[in-house]
């Protein structure tokens, strides 16, 4: 009886010794030049020991009592090191500001692993468009865009990259297409909806190529296209874009199907608009953008007239900042028709009777997010989507509605490796 009173006195102590070893450790970081709140900071207590900073650069960790390295890195500002001492069980507050650095800033991709990292640490093959070289080509289109990367090409818009999908038009994609961090497939094919991507505010395109990841599904063998879109800087923005493309005349002049009166927009042509608004309301993050866009061939019955309104609000409370809430909206609606083949030698723009093909889409989702970082810096996240889809004018078997819910859970161990689940 002696013998285990002592066994557990010596535990007690031991254990008490063990937990008093450690000590808490929060603060803020931001930029020295611009007082930005930074997130995603990584502090280490070497070797192995850290966390990341959330949405308004709080952290806070555990690390071991007495003599303390800490090391703040973040890409494109200069990492900075402290060292303290700090007593068991205490807590201390340290607030960084990182400066900037004359290194180039990096860029970063999330396609490969669903985790920012540096393109060149990437060890499968990623292509990225940034939105200067979207701008550039005065793209309206992403289907445009796409097809200025190497070994990806797009068959009635059914996108293959490097030979992998072949032709499967109606079949489904074998490549998916990502939109912050949620699929966005149609319903009824599977297939990628070009028009319904927010061209006029995605801040990165990423394009992964080959069967690289499990974490997309089988809808991912051929490869993903990871698009993420702009939130709102500190400084309000709002842009407006107007563009219009015409066409000539054919070499017969009985050819043209068109009005003969001679007016700038009754020839075959491409015309529309796009805009943006963001700003900052408190902890309130608003965007608002849309486009209307209308597309007339040469031929009668090729055109593709639509309207799309998309908006995002992001809420990141001060009194909660490990937590984050957004609602994401949009909405389609689509007209386009094409023909077979021709009437006859002399009217070979105007298509024959039977074969031409007139659709009216409407498309729109509404998506939930919710992120929130513990304690001890693990991230949970949870997405919801409701989806509609219809094809107007048919029947209620042309309508299709879809809901889901995602988990994800992410787990740092330092350095060491990364643990994602969900």
């Amino acid at each position: 009886m002696r013998d285990f009173f002592v066994i557990t006195l010596l535990s007690l102590v031991f254990t008490n010794t063990i937990f008093s070893q450690t000590a808490t450790i929060h603060g803020v970081v931001k930029d020295a030049n611009t007082g930005e709140l930074l997130e995603g900071v990584n502090i280490v207590q070497p070797p192995a020991t850290g966390t990341h900073s959330d949405l308004s650069g709080n952290y806070e960790f555990k690390v071991t009592a007495g003599d303390v390295t800490l090391i703040f890195s973040y890409l494109g500002l200069s990492p900075d090191t402290l060292h303290f001492t700090v007593k068991e069980g205490a807590t201390k507050e340290v607030n960084v500001a990182l400066k900037g650095s004359a290194q180039e800033l990096g860029t970063i991709v999330v396609s490969e692993s669903k985790v920012g990292q540096k393109l060149q640490t990437v060890t499968q093959s990623v292509d990225v468009l940034t939105p200067r070289l979207i701008q550039a080509s005065n793209v309206t289109n992403m289907q445009t865009a796409v097809t200025k990367v190497p070994g990806v090409t797009v068959l009635d818009g059914q996108i293959s990259i490097r030979g992998g999908s072949g032709y499967a038009y109606g079949a489904g994609s074998r490549v998916t297409l990502v939109v912050d961090e949620m699929p966005l497939m149609t319903a009824d094919r599977q297939d990628i909806k070009w028009q319904f991507i927010p061209i006029e505010n995605v801040e990165q395109m990423e394009i992964l190529k080959g069967a690289a990841s499990v974490q997309y599904g089988a809808s991912a063998l051929n490869g993903v296209m990871n698009i993420t879109t702009a939130y709102a800087a500190d400084t309000p923005t709002t842009r407006f874009s107007f563009y219009y493309e015409g066409y000539g005349n054919p070499p017969v002049d009985s050819f043209k199907w068109w009005k003969r009166d001679g007016k700038f927009f009754t020839n075959p042509n491409k015309m529309g608009m796009n805009f943006l608004h963001s700003q900052k309301f408190g902890d309130f993050e608003v965007v608002f953008s849309g486009m209307l866009n209308g597309f007339q061939s040469y031929l009668q019955y090729d055109y593709d007239y639509y309207a799309r309104f998309n908006g995002k609000i992001r809420w990141h409370p001060h009194k909660l900042n490990r937590l984050t809430l957004e609602l994401a909206a949009s909405t389609l609606y689509d007209n386009n028709g094409f023909q077979f083949y021709w009437t006859d030698a002399g009217h070979p723009y105007v298509g024959n009777t039977g074969v031409l093909n007139d659709q009216r889409f409407f498309y729109g989702y509404l998506d939930t997010k919710i992120k929130y970082i513990d304690k001890i810096g693990d991230e949970h996240d949870i997405y919801g989507r409701f989806y509609r889809q219809k094809l107007l004018g048919i029947g209620s078997l042309s309508e299709f509605w879809i809901s889901s819910v995602y988990y994800n859970f992410r787990h740092d161990f330092g350095r060491i490796f990364m643990l994602r689940a969900g």
